[in-house]
């Protein structure tokens, strides 16, 4: 990619309690966002998220993928929570993004740390404003992941159950509001499971180059339907 320069160091924090993008040392190596193919008036699709859209992007760029007609921009950026997220797409707004599909995915790396209320409350903030600033795309709520772990300090089945818990409810509330918009669309990735452990990477948060495959391919299904003549508003794969 043009323009790839040596990525600036990062201080690492003395205690972390929650395992986010940042926290594999071989991934620090690579910059801090992946955007792919094209100029921003000519990506058909647009894949906003963390850490799992920056590496599924890398993973994509590495080889053709000819089933893929769509232009594709991966933006993904590793530790993202959603303070970060409106300035994204904001930044997208002022490009001039028109995409035909938005795909959103975040709220993983803020289901230890925030209140269950205010993540929906902030989530669909941004979708409304996806929605009145992007009203011919499709915007489509991508289900947060289950991790093998939520926690370096609590490693507890019930902690990690609870954690789950939470995130099923969110995912749930974010499904129901965005298909309640004309163009709103979902998306769960119901085949990448935590009883499939060879889908994660070691550090049992992100994803490992099986599950990064799994996650290309549910991208692929869910653009090829959602841009279908058949109406399909809800997919999982």
């Amino acid at each position: 990619m043009p323009g790839r320069g040596k990525p600036k160091s990062r201080k690492r924090q003395n205690t972390v309690s929650v395992i986010e993008a940042e926290s594999l040392s071989s991934m620090e190596q690579e910059p801090e966002r992946l955007n792919i193919l094209g100029t921003s008036t000519q990506r058909d699709i647009w894949i906003v998220g963390d850490s799992l859209v920056r590496w599924a992007g890398r993973q994509f760029s590495q080889r053709q993928r000819p089933s893929f007609c769509n232009n594709i921009s991966w933006d993904g950026t590793s530790g993202l929570k959603l303070d970060g997220l409106h300035a994204k797409l904001q930044y997208g707004l002022i490009q001039g993004k028109d995409p035909k599909i938005i795909f959103v995915h975040v709220g993983g790396n803020n289901i230890t740390n925030t209140n269950q209320c205010k993540i929906v409350r902030k989530l669909k903030t941004e979708f409304e404003y996806l929605f009145s600033n992007f009203p011919r795309s499709l915007i489509v709520w991508t289900f947060i992941l289950p991790r093998l772990s939520w926690s370096y300090n609590n490693q507890s089945a019930v902690y990690n159950r609870n954690m789950n818990k939470k995130r099923l409810s969110i995912n749930r509330q974010m499904s129901n509001f965005t298909l309640n918009h004309t163009n709103g669309r979902a998306l769960n990735m119901k085949s990448i499971d935590t009883q499939t452990q060879g889908f994660y990477h070691t550090d049992k948060v992100h994803l490992s180059n099986v599950g990064n495959e799994m996650y290309i391919l549910a991208i692929g299904e869910a653009i090829t339907q959602f841009l279908s003549s058949s109406g399909t508003t809800f997919l999982e794969h």
